[in-house]
């Protein structure tokens, strides 16, 4: 399998349609390109000949900035160095390599490295006696239905694969490691770590893995880890170090946060969104994850498996650092990208994930097969009943003969409305259902509830983004909980009392203000997160009105605001107003 994906990886991306280098893979690719042509990390001239499309512009010491990280060039740049040899000519315009068959031959570099990391996900599965038909399917569950295979093939340019082979080699070195912490394997190990941070800074979190190993230990295991333990981390400063010169080289310090420093919201971390959100979640985008979650998170009470309990430590740090991110989502992306990094651990638990299955079969292979069925019979139905609507409503008969995707355009997606409209989004139930009893609202709602949220920052100027200051009260359903029903003029009307959850991204609301239109003068009162806010008297006809809210009242997350309108008016907006 391990082969076969390598293969696949490589092909796929030799014949993939979309651009090599594209977004934020540009600046990634400028290290490559300045390691093979110019010799240096400076990417001054590197941005004058290829641009700069973030505008990221010049630094403090006069350089230009780059925020990417430069391990990945570790791999490309050897790639582009034989491209050269392999193609006279190919640098593309001006033979500088900002684009062209010598950028996208050095791409090959990414299928390699998310191969590898599957390969090595292969070794530590079978040092830890996993049956081979096993350990086949989780890696062809993570090398097909993870993000991983996009970051190899379709977006190469960005890090994740890059970072992958890095963390599962230091996984798999730490497996190693911890049978017998000599010195030599504590410089290997330290020097791996400091890879895996040249990928992605946010790998500093591997150097749990040990440090878990040596608390566990009694004092005579911690006093034997010494001399091991000082080498790790001089091999991990040494080998990381050149990102260091260049970070003081763009920015002046050694220590800087090219983002910001307000870039990582420690109070605010989000996992479960980064999980499950409709934008971007792990499993709600990539659900056949779920197994090695599970398995992730179930490692310390399993007993077969104790010993790999660290990896467990991991990936809840990894949840919530990535999750304190300032776009968490990821922006334009697929799946929670940032948690690429795992996809060795991902493809390791997912292996056992189908060895306890293959368990379960053996044990009880009636059952294992009613179950099976059962499930295939249920989205059977599922598709057929989504099939029968669509007949039934003309939407599919109107066709007539028709090429099959036109016909299984409105069936998918009667089929997925119906259960979403009844049950919510399946793949989201462990946090939406909770979710629906805690605010009193449909599961459904989690979706737009748990996302971006609206007041929101752009993270390098701190200004508000467009339309993100004002809450319409002609949106979605999901938004109103109770009480509130749409206005033929838009808007939505409102007779006695009305609740509306509110996701915000930010808390340092200082006011708000209401628009609204009423019949006849009248008042409304306002409770936010349980705190009465002053009331509002409404004048005849449109009108806006200001309300201060007092300092912490507002929330980072879902807010409740009650409104009790003191007869029948109808809402338009809700405007948010910065703390002064």
């Amino acid at each position: 399998m391990a082969v076969a994906l390598t293969l696949l990886y490589v092909l796929a991306l030799a014949l993939s349609p979309y651009p090599a280098i594209d977004g934020d893979g540009h600046y990634t690719w400028m290290w490559a390109r300045s390691l093979v042509f110019d010799h240096d990390l400076d990417l001054t001239n590197d941005a004058l000949l290829c641009g700069d499309p973030w505008h990221r512009g010049l630094g403090p010491t006069g350089h230009a900035l780059n925020q990417w990280p430069l391990g990945p060039a570790l791999v490309w740049a050897p790639m582009l160095q034989v491209a050269r040899w392999l193609v006279p000519g190919g640098g593309g315009p001006g033979g500088v390599a900002c684009r062209g068959p010598w950028a996208e031959l050095a791409m090959q570099g990414s299928a390699l490295a998310a191969a590898g990391a599957l390969w090595l996900a292969l070794a530590l599965a079978r040092r830890h006696a996993v049956p081979r038909g096993a350990i086949a399917l989780g890696l062809a569950a993570v090398g097909l239905c993870s993000m991983l295979p996009f970051y190899a093939i379709v977006a190469p340019s960005y890090a994740h694969a890059c970072a992958a082979l890095a963390v599962a080699l230091f996984v798999e070195r730490w497996d190693r490691f911890r049978e017998a912490p000599t010195p030599l394997r504590g410089v290997v190990l330290g020097a791996v770590l400091g890879l895996a941070m040249l990928m992605r800074t946010q790998n500093a979190l591997l150097a749990l893995l040990p440090l878990c190993d040596a608390l566990a230990g009694g004092r005579a295991v911690r006093y034997r880890w010494l001399a091991p333990a000082a080498l790790f981390v001089v091999a991990a400063v040494v080998v990381e170090s050149p990102y260091r010169w260049a970070l003081h080289h763009m920015y002046g310090s050694v220590f800087a946060v090219p983002q910001g420093s307000w870039y990582l919201r420690w109070a605010h971390s989000n996992p479960v969104g980064l999980l499950f959100s409709s934008y971007n979640g792990l499993l709600t985008t990539t659900p056949l994850l779920y197994p090695a979650v599970l398995v992730l998170l179930l490692l310390p009470l399993w007993p077969a498996h104790r010993r790999l309990w660290p990896l467990t430590v991991l990936f809840l740090a990894a949840l919530y650092v990535n999750g304190a991110v300032w776009d968490w989502w990821g922006e334009a992306s697929f799946s929670a990208r940032r948690l690429a990094d795992l996809a060795g651990p991902f493809a390791l638990a997912s292996a056992l994930a189908v060895a306890a299955l293959f368990r379960f079969a053996e044990r009880a292979p009636r059952r294992a097969a009613a179950a099976g069925l059962l499930g295939a019979i249920a989205l059977g139905a599922l598709w057929n009943q989504g099939a029968m609507t669509s007949e039934a409503t003309g939407r599919t008969r109107q066709l007539g003969a028709r090429p099959a995707p036109e016909r299984w355009t409105p069936i998918a997606d009667r089929t997925g409305r119906t259960l979403w409209q009844r049950a919510g989004n399946p793949l989201a139930w462990p946090a939406s259902l909770p979710f629906a009893l805690w605010h009193r609202v449909h599961p459904r709602a989690f979706d737009l509830l748990v996302g971006e949220g609206f007041f929101r920052r752009e993270y390098h100027g701190l200004t508000l983004e467009p339309g993100t200051d004002v809450f319409p009260f002609d949106g979605p359903d999901a938004y109103f909980a109770e009480g509130f029903s749409p206005a033929s003029q838009g808007g939505r009307a409102l007779r006695g009392r009305g609740r509306v959850l509110l996701p915000l991204f930010e808390d340092d609301l200082g006011a708000i203000e209401v628009e609204a239109v009423a019949p006849v003068a009248s008042s409304l009162r306002l409770r936010w997160n349980g705190t009465p806010l002053p009331v509002l008297a409404l004048s005849q006809g449109p009108s806006t009105t200001a309300c201060p809210l007092p300092a912490g009242t507002a929330r980072v997350g879902v807010n409740e605001v009650v409104f009790q309108a003191a007869g029948p008016i109808q809402l338009r907006s809700l405007r948010f107003l910065p703390r002064r």
